[in-house]
């Protein structure tokens, strides 16, 4: 009797013990997943605000600069999609660089594997002015 209680206890401790060291695995993995994804959207973010100062060097040589046509329908689906642009590689990222034709906006999207963040700026006296997010 003594020896069927010593191993129900030890598959108890056993399995218990077994959940724990799963839980902590999966709370590391999580945390370090979330932690690339963080530091790869950081780094696309700076891309694209790059990507404006390009963008704002093309204006003063040409102020007539522009790569694409006016855009239609949804902005972040345009720019990731079918949007012409001025594209560059930098480092393991990239950045494309966007300006309608006779627009008064100018948009980056700087992109670092699964990073993607999309800026918007507007023309104002031959500068970029009003940078966001969108």
């Amino acid at each position: 009797m003594k020896r069927g209680v010593a191993l129900l206890l030890a598959i108890i401790i056993g399995g218990t013990l077994l959940t724990l060291g799963v839980i902590t695995a999966r709370i590391v993995y999580n945390t370090v997943w979330t932690s690339k994804a963080i530091l790869q959207k950081e780094q696309a973010y700076w891309l694209a605000a790059g990507g404006m100062e390009m963008a704002e060097v093309n204006l003063e040589k040409n102020p007539a600069w522009f790569t694409d046509l006016p855009l239609s329908g949804n902005v972040k689906n345009w720019l990731a999609g079918a949007a012409i642009g001025d594209e560059v590689a930098i480092g393991e990222g990239t950045v494309k660089i966007v300006r309608e034709r006779e627009g008064r906006m100018v948009y980056t999207v700087g992109s670092r594997l699964s990073g993607k963040v999309f800026l918007s700026g507007e023309i104002v006296d031959g500068s970029i002015k009003n940078r966001k997010e969108i």
